[in-house]
């Protein structure tokens, strides 16, 4: 117990805004009270339940502020349970009007310890908790969102978001680097598309194409039966609060594509994107070739991305989700690329240089 007190003092306290404190404080404490003067009929039970609540109001009473806001608390740590908790309880309290300001608090949280979580990313299944965690941080950005907006602090605030979101994911994709597995670097693409408003641009530009194609004449080619739909695969995940969870499925419904009937047309349309996506990639390499950027890093991220549409284009037939799919973790790549490759830092060139002239 007293290693315990030890580490628990040990670690970072931040503190709640007073009258949030007061509210959880209170809600456990009644609830521990409660549970404590209850009848039991075995007094082994009794015994039992007062140390269990003795121990719970100890680490409370210590790290009250570490266990709820703690970016250090990261999934698979042994509070994080009760700081999950804590937020649940934080967000039954709040009024309406003040929901969405914590829901955005609470996506900045997921990310902040997604970043911590990058910092050790060679421990196993690592890569699998900050890809969890980012989609909970769009999850509880889209809550953040739309309470804005009801509450017309539209613009301002969801700017202020914007760029603070852009920023922590711009230090996870720096500590995930090139290397990271591939689907932890199109996790973080397509999320920094998503902060940065890329994403609807795309959505945008494929329905003014779709309603483009469907008032010109029909193009002569067969019709493939049904039409192709495209879910999230949902992550299964114990530590995700009823509203995130509600968020997914909310999410993953607006994720649903409205594909037109696949034609010949469609697989034109496709190849024509696939061109422009060359043009810009052509383009990307031409921009990296900077003294400043890691050339291997640059060497690396590039295959990727030509691995990424080569695969598309040999897609033929009814799998063009597919082909869609690879193609916009493409894009996302490309118009992300500099995020994930490492500067050179100007002190080693002129350190390196220092060493040439007294060799000489």
């Amino acid at each position: 117990m007293d290693n315990l007190e030890k580490k628990l003092n040990n670690l970072p306290k931040v503190r709640l805004r007073r009258r949030a404190d007061l509210k959880i404080r209170f809600r456990l404490y009644a609830a521990i009270l409660k549970k404590r003067l209850a009848p039991e009929k075995m007094r082994f039970s009794w015994n039992f339940r007062a140390l269990a609540g003795s121990v719970l109001l100890l680490i409370l009473i210590v790290v009250p502020g570490y266990a709820y806001a703690g970016t250090n608390v990261v999934p698979g740590d042994f509070l994080y349970p009760l700081k999950m908790k804590l937020e649940e309880i934080e967000l039954s309290l709040a009024r309406k009007k003040n929901k969405a300001e914590i829901y955005a608090e609470l996506s900045a949280k997921r990310l902040a310890e997604a970043k911590v979580l990058a910092t050790t990313i060679d421990k196993p299944k690592t890569e699998e908790k900050i890809k969890i965690n980012l989609d909970k941080a769009l999850l509880l950005r889209e809550r953040a969102i739309s309470g804005f907006s009801n509450s017309g602090s539209t613009t301002l605030r969801i700017k202020a978001l914007n760029s603070q979101e852009e920023a922590m994911l711009t230090d996870i994709a720096q500590s995930a680097g090139v290397g990271a597995e591939d689907d932890l670097i199109d996790s973080i693409a397509l999320a920094l598309d998503k902060v940065k408003g890329r994403d609807k641009d795309r959505e945008g530009a494929e329905k003014r194409g779709r309603l483009d194609k469907s008032n010109e004449p029909e193009k002569a080619g067969t019709e493939v039966e049904g039409r192709e739909t495209f879910f999230l695969e949902e992550k299964k995940d114990p530590e995700v609060c009823e509203d995130c969870d509600r968020d997914r499925k909310a999410d993953e419904k607006s994720l649903i594509s409205d594909f037109a009937p696949l034609t010949t047309g469609t697989t034109t349309k496709r190849d024509d994107n696939i061109t422009d996506l060359r043009d810009n990639i052509d383009r990307l390499t031409k921009d990296l070739k900077k003294p400043e950027f890691e050339q291997q890093d640059v060497e690396n991220l590039i295959n990727k991305i030509n691995n990424k549409v080569k695969r598309a284009e040999e897609i033929r037939g009814s799998d063009q989700e597919g082909a869609k799919n690879l193609l916009r973790s493409a894009e996302a790549l490309t118009d992300n690329a500099e995020h994930f490759i490492r500067k050179k830092d100007k002190n080693d060139d002129r350190r390196k240089e220092e060493r040439r002239e007294k060799e000489k």
